[in-house]
């Protein structure tokens, strides 16, 4: 499974070239081959970006619509589908988790830092895609003031 590397290919390539202690023609292969799979990714990854930009633009609506086609249901389900499954790829591959639907309509039952009661009505939406990553939790003292503060 792939995952995020929080380095530059560079540093990446360098320290693992210090760590195999590679004779010079070795590390400039090694190199070569770092720069011709960097190359690969970076086209793989446009190719999900163009997927996703063709999938949005039948609903972006700042978009001049007469450059596409007008999709029928169908067309559009499956745009949105291609879209969503596109990202969610890619947000897994960056070792981003997704939010189970428990877990979503939990947090909305319980108290936060901010006292904003949210409402969803989760059968208005056929797909909910919530990612986060990273876990930290901490304790936070939040101080009442009862003097009112005007906002703008």
């Amino acid at each position: 499974m792939e995952k995020y590397i929080p380095c530059s290919r560079h540093t990446l390539a360098n320290r693992l070239c210090k760590t195999a202690s590679f004779a010079p023609d070795q590390e400039r292969q090694f190199k070569s081959f770092c720069e011709i799979l960097m190359a690969y990714l970076h086209h793989e990854a446009q190719k999900q970006l163009e997927t996703m930009k063709e999938a949005y633009a039948h609903f972006d609506p700042n978009l001049d619509t007469t450059l596409y086609p007008t999709l029928d249901r169908a067309g559009k389900q499956q745009a949105a589908q291609t879209l969503a499954d596109t990202l969610e790829n890619i947000l897994r591959k960056s070792n981003f988790t997704k939010f189970a639907r428990e877990t979503i309509e939990l947090s909305l039952k319980q108290s936060s830092l901010i006292p904003v009661t949210t409402d969803v009505n989760f059968n208005d939406y056929e797909r909910i895609l919530i990612y986060y990553r990273g876990d930290e939790k901490k304790e936070v003292v939040i101080k009442n003031f009862s003097a009112k503060k005007r906002l703008w």
